[in-house]
């Protein structure tokens, strides 16, 4: 920032160019860079702080439009922002950012107050809806807010978070922060806030009604009630949902050993579905599991969440299982393992097969592994062998680009 910082007009103007054209790299970035950044660009743009931000101005400033700084933002021209919300929907926005959108969406010269919103009003604003204040949500007429409204709010922001700028746009923060407000809004309107809510008979969702919205929107009450088929059917949505509840996921699991028994009897396909809802079983029970199957395996090793304790019971169950030693593990079977690894014991570590690792090492160095710091240099020792990497004095920048997060 500081050599951007001295950057001349006409380069400046080029930089502003270039993001425009890709922003992908400018998404990349920290909140922070991306908001000194762009106030280091707008200063070279005379006049952009004291005029209203107009749409030459807005559109010259692609994917960075909203990271100008709020007294610039509240500024943008009502007329353009009005007419040009599909536009709009498609941009990033910072948490600050949102509250700015949702105070204009309420003021009199673009939509009104909330209380007079009507279905075609609610179509315009789309995913935008969620930028609103838990207390103004509740002020939509509750007739507009129809199952069929809320799951069209729910894909048009799902539509946006799996594009090209949405992917990259939110920090878990973030996304954790908007999915509070889809939560409430389909818990509210649908009834389940209500006093007494407890008395009355739970919405069951369909399959498809989860996956339009979200799993973990719903109560858990919900989702244990559904019927047999359609909890099936939808088991290895929930089990990737990472917003579920602890709680959620407890009940989730009751439903699974009602329907299919003990721990010690689930199938290997069975096993696969669970991924996050696994995280509620006990060591004892993770010891139980018969992970045979490859798929299995690595539905357990994506999984990031498990403590100590249930990582060391799920590596003892994978060789129990297989009936295979550590020495004797390939890298089809490391690659499977994932964060399951730091389950392992150093001495085990120490067996493991240098060229083996050293061939999953590519993808195992893509994970945050939640290993113990010997537990990482044991890892890392097993790639100096001269069949794998060799000495770590010969290591060039390919050789760290590689083992990624082991360097």
């Amino acid at each position: 920032m500081s050599t951007i910082k001295i950057f001349s007009a006409e380069m400046m103007d080029t930089l502003r160019k270039m993001i425009v054209a890709t922003p992908r790299y400018f998404l990349m970035l920290s909140r922070r860079k991306q908001e000194l950044l762009v106030d280091k660009i707008v200063q070279r743009t005379k006049g952009m702080y004291t005029v209203p931000f107009t749409e030459e101005e807005f559109h010259s400033m692609g994917i960075m439009a909203p990271f100008v700084v709020d007294e610039v933002f509240i500024q943008v021209d009502r007329s353009f922002f009005t007419q040009n919300l599909d536009y709009l929907k498609t941009l990033c926005y910072s948490s600050g950012k949102t509250e700015l959108v949702a105070r204009i969406l309420q003021e009199p010269a673009v939509f009104g107050p909330v209380k007079n919103w009507n279905q075609a009003t609610l179509s315009v604003v789309g995913r935008f809806l969620f930028f609103l204040p838990i207390n103004i949500l509740q002020e939509i007429p509750l007739p507009l807010m129809t199952m069929g409204r809320i799951e069209k709010l729910f894909m048009s922001h799902r539509q946006w978070e799996e594009g090209d700028v949405g992917i990259l746009c939110s920090d878990m923060n973030e996304r954790k922060a908007l999915f509070e407000k889809q939560q409430f809004v389909l818990q509210f309107f649908l009834g389940f806030l209500k006093i007494n809510s407890l008395s009355l008979t739970p919405i069951v969702p369909t399959c498809e009604t989860l996956h339009t919205t979200s799993p973990a929107a719903w109560t858990s009450s919900s989702l244990s009630s559904m019927s047999s088929t359609a909890f099936s059917n939808c088991l290895e949505l929930m089990g990737h949902d990472s917003f579920l509840a602890s709680f959620q996921r407890s009940e989730v699991l009751k439903r699974v050993k009602k329907m299919y028994g003990p721990v010690s009897s689930f199938s290997p396909s069975v096993i696969a579905q669970l991924g996050e809802i696994a995280t509620e079983l006990s060591p004892e029970e993770l010891s139980a599991l018969r992970l045979v199957e490859r798929s299995s395996i690595a539905s357990m090793g994506a999984v990031s969440t498990w403590n100590t304790r249930q990582l060391t019971a799920l590596f003892t169950t994978v060789l129990n299982s297989t009936k295979l030693t550590p020495s004797r593990l390939d890298s089809n079977m490391f690659v499977a393992l994932g964060h399951i690894l730091c389950g392992a014991k150093t001495t085990e570590i120490n067996t493991f097969n240098n060229v083996e690792f050293g061939k999953a090492v590519l993808w195992l160095g893509q994970l945050r592994l939640s290993c113990s710091e010997e537990q990482m240099l044991a890892l890392v020792q097993l790639l100096t062998h001269s069949l794998a990497f060799g000495p770590m004095s010969s290591w060039n920048a390919d050789v760290f680009i590689e083992i990624g997060v082991l360097a």
